[in-house]
């Protein structure tokens, strides 16, 4: 079966124009919607653990070596993200916000120092 790439520099454009047009939305809206629901964490130990955690995933990703069928793949995804941040501009930790935010909440979301709240009717929440 044959897989068609596709042309990563284009792609980087399209992703560039997007977040050039609404930086607000693709950088920071997310971060302020995890904030508003858990107001018990700090931006910036959300953001610093956000930025380790994109850090640690992009070394992970597979050598050719472990995984030569996945070679075009990863080198397609390496180039778009290498584009992008020429194209916009934008820093390790906005493309943290951009391509790991989701991710991060989904694996290390939960370890994050959550409170116990007490209710009205006298339980407690517990995390």
């Amino acid at each position: 079966m044959s897989v068609t790439i596709p042309d990563p520099i284009a792609t980087a454009q399209a992703e560039a124009a997007r977040i050039t047009a609404n930086p607000e939305f693709c950088l920071e809206w997310g971060i302020d919607r995890v904030l508003a629901e858990c107001p018990f964490i700090e931006r910036e130990s959300l953001l610093a653990g956000l930025e380790a955690f994109h850090v640690e995933r992009m070394r992970k990703i597979p050598p050719h070596t472990t995984y030569p069928e996945a070679q075009s793949w990863v080198g397609y995804v390496l180039t778009v993200d290498r584009e992008l941040q020429a194209l916009s501009g934008i820093s390790t930790r906005q493309m943290a916000v951009y391509r790991s935010l989701n991710h991060y909440l989904t694996f290390r979301g939960y370890a994050l120092d959550i409170p116990a709240r007490k209710r009205d009717d006298g339980t407690t929440d517990l995390p």
